[in-house]
């Protein structure tokens, strides 16, 4: 999947085509990289009664048909806030999360990344100026024909699965305090390249270009990461790149979706680039925010010996009384530490 390279968001200067990935660009002027990734989506599934609540989308695109309240995490947000906010607009409730259904739903063409909380909320909804309508279905009343997305029809068939008067099979806790930091607005418009203009609401986007008045929306990217868990052990490596954030911190392999691959397909790349081993997903640990992005870290098994590499030059299993904590990326710790609760890291 590649999409328009456009301009450079630093100096203004078109966009070339950045090997071996062209959906990305690099600057010939400047030399500045421009990433396109996977955007996450965040919504909530609000239950009460036996009941789930869906929105009749009054916006494009799929106008007219059923969803769940949700949309773009926007930047120096956290998910979870993403979610309420929506929630919010969209039908004016004040929605408690607890828990994730199911596990992140790619929107492949779309390049989006889906992520369902499940909560509940009191009071009355009403449908706010994105909604035309909002109605309570119970699973044998849900409309499938009339399901905006495939995502949707994910989501709603894991919480169906999962039971709605049940427990969240993915129960919802954050581990790490405070906000991620707003994410940087670049200098140029990276449709024409065009000098930007801070925006004032977010709704007219989070920058406006002076030159064609394109609303311009920055938002975290999405992505994942698979900790291979054997006889008890689970896989870590040492960052071996003095440029990038966590150098010699003990972490798993992890990295950025990209464009025309699912969450799945990124978390199974990043193992097999940093370790040379070929993975099997076998269950959600829980997912994460970032500085500017958002982590959705898996566990799985692997075959063979791991191989080190320039991202891992040095690797090694660790029993859960061996883990080096003090010394390991936060996501990382908290992963591990989740993987011992459940029993699935010992010794």
């Amino acid at each position: 999947m590649t999409l328009a390279l456009g301009h450079c968001g630093r100096c203004g200067t078109r966009l070339a085509p950045f090997e071996p990935e062209p959906s990305h660009g690099r600057c010939p002027a400047c030399g500045n990289l421009e990433f396109n990734n996977p955007i996450p989506v965040a919504g909530v599934l609000i239950v009460r009664s036996g009941s789930v609540l869906l929105t009749r989308r009054a916006i494009e695109p799929r106008a007219g048909y059923w969803a769940f309240p949700g949309g773009f995490v926007e930047r120096g947000e956290t998910i979870e806030d993403a979610a309420r906010r929506e929630t919010r607009e969209e039908v004016g409730l004040d929605v408690r999360i607890s828990g994730i259904v199911g596990s992140p739903y790619s929107m492949v063409e779309e390049g989006h990344l889906v992520i369902a909380f499940r909560g509940d909320a009191a009071g009355v909804a009403a449908p706010g100026s994105e909604v035309s309508e909002v109605g309570w279905f119970a699973p044998d009343d849900i409309p499938w024909a009339e399901i905006a997305f495939d995502t949707t029809k994910q989501a709603l068939r894991a919480l169906i699965a999962e039971g709605l008067e049940a427990s969240p099979a993915h129960p919802h806790e954050v581990r790490f305090a405070g906000t991620p930091a707003p994410i940087e607005l670049p200098a140029h418009c990276l449709r024409c390249g065009g000098p930007l203009r801070a925006s004032e609401d977010h709704e007219d986007g989070h920058g406006t270009c002076t030159a064609c008045s394109r609303p311009l929306w920055q938002n975290p990217v999405a992505g994942a990461s698979l900790l291979v868990i054997r006889d008890g052990r689970v896989l870590l490596g040492r960052r071996g790149k003095e440029n990038r954030p966590g150098f010699g911190m003990w972490a798993g392999p992890a990295g950025f979706g990209e464009l025309g691959e699912t969450i799945e397909d990124t978390a199974r790349r990043e193992l097999f680039e940093e370790t040379g081993l070929h993975g099997e997903i076998r269950g959600l640990i829980s997912i994460y925010n970032g500085a500017r992005h958002i982590e959705v870290a898996y566990h799985g098994e692997a075959a063979g010996q791991p191989v080190p590499t320039e991202e891992f030059p040095e690797l090694e299993w660790f029993t859960a009384t061996e883990l080096p904590f003090g010394h390991m990326f936060d996501s990382c710790t908290t992963s591990v530490e989740r993987l011992t609760e459940r029993g699935l890291l010992f010794g």
